[in-house]
């Protein structure tokens, strides 16, 4: 297996600005509410934000970094650091709720809604609306689809009153969601329509093939890997969802491996500056001192464990597929592991692509940005 630095496995945060395709007067929101971060494609750019956030206690100091994120409620007036800035508040020994974060429950969960808000805030930062001529297209893994989708209706179908600060600017938002505003569909399903319609939202080539193909797509994100098969060159479809096999598993084995051998426990939010770093610290409070360990051993075992876990999982789909799409972040991860496997494997038969094929960005907005092409295309017919 190919060894992947620490710092590729770290959550994005960035907000980039370009030129989508769109419709005059409607605003159309690809949103990937994902375990990992949220991640939004729009008419004006792309972004990710770390699925994280904490409560401001006491005053702020200082001027605030260009990519800080800052919410505040309107109508709790609570404030809280998001994305990047709050992870940076935690240390080794912080703890988290991880059941509200990563659970299933996690939708109920403040951190959700204000994710979600500032997702929305960052989508609709230059457009004033009351929200009437929104278009909020999302997904759910295709196993949690039916059961979920009340609850994920639930936190953006309602009024919307909050304040966004980016760096020194600042924002206010008064709009309303309606059932009407919002569509969700099965979450690899945004992949297949991001590789198949190209930047003028016009289907490709690639596109016709993958619609009367058996095709794969592999979406390996943060808390679940998603499979959807299409069969019968394109006539059926067949969806599951496998819980332990994303990259929350891969960390969750790695922070294992070092508490036993190191005795530092750490929390998966926590984790996030260790990736960045490459080392984690453990402090020594009785001598005042500390010491750093590395941890890409850690990570490479864990990774390696997963991985092999996750081909086993597909194995037997692949000896029917023209097309195995590979998306999502873990699956950006494990490309270049799997496309070796399925050529030599398959010897040419299945083709192995990434999710984010013909776009130019990176493959954790394929699903978010076919979101998108999906919502445009529905609001251009």
């Amino acid at each position: 297996m190919s060894q992947i630095k620490t710092t590729e496995f770290a959550t994005k945060s960035e907000w980039f600005r370009c030129e989508n395709p769109r419709k005059d007067n409607k605003h159309v929101i690809g949103l990937d509410m994902g375990y990992s971060g949220a991640k939004g494609f729009y008419e004006d750019g792309y972004f990710c934000i770390p699925n994280f956030s904490v409560q401001i206690q006491g005053e702020l100091f200082g001027e605030p970094r260009e990519d800080d994120i800052l919410y505040e409620d309107l109508q709790t007036h609570k404030k809280y650091f998001v994305g990047r800035a709050a992870i940076e508040s935690l240390n080794t020994e912080s703890v988290t709720d991880e059941g509200n974060l990563f659970g299933r429950e996690h939708y109920m969960s403040s951190n959700f809604l204000i994710m979600a808000r500032t997702a929305l805030g960052l989508a609709l930062w230059d457009v004033k609306t009351e929200g009437k001529d929104i278009l909020l297209q999302t997904g759910l893994p295709p196993a949690f689809l039916s059961g979920d989708e009340v609850y994920i209706r639930y936190v953006f179908e309602r009024e919307h009153i909050f304040k966004l600060s980016v760096g020194k600017t600042t924002k206010r938002f008064h709009f309303t969601l309606k059932k009407d505003n919002i569509d969700v569909m099965k979450q690899p399903m945004g992949t297949f329509y991001s590789v198949a319609f190209d930047t003028n939202a016009k289907i490709t080539k690639t596109g016709m093939s993958l619609f009367k193909s058996n095709t794969i797509i592999f979406d390996g994100g943060f808390g679940t890997l998603d499979k959807f098969v299409l069969m019968n060159n394109g006539r059926q479809a067949v969806s599951d969802t496998q819980p332990q096999l994303g990259m929350k598993r891969v960390f969750e084995e790695a922070r294992q491996m070092i508490q036993t051998e190191l005795g530092i426990s750490i929390s998966i939010p926590g984790l996030q500056n260790c990736l960045k770093t490459g080392v984690v610290e453990k402090v020594d409070r009785i001598k005042m001192d500390f010491e750093e360990y590395p941890i890409q051993k850690y990570i490479d075992k864990a990774n390696t464990l997963v991985q092999k876990e996750a081909m086993e999982y597909i194995k037997n789909d692949i000896f029917n597929a023209r097309y195995l799409i590979m998306t999502g972040g873990t699956g950006a991860a494990w490309y270049d592991d799997f496309k070796m496997w399925v050529d030599k494997t398959m010897k040419g038969r299945c083709q192995v692509m990434e999710g984010n094929e013909g776009t130019g960005i990176s493959n954790i907005y394929a699903n978010a940005r076919g979101y998108y092409m999906a919502g445009l295309n529905a609001v251009l017919r």
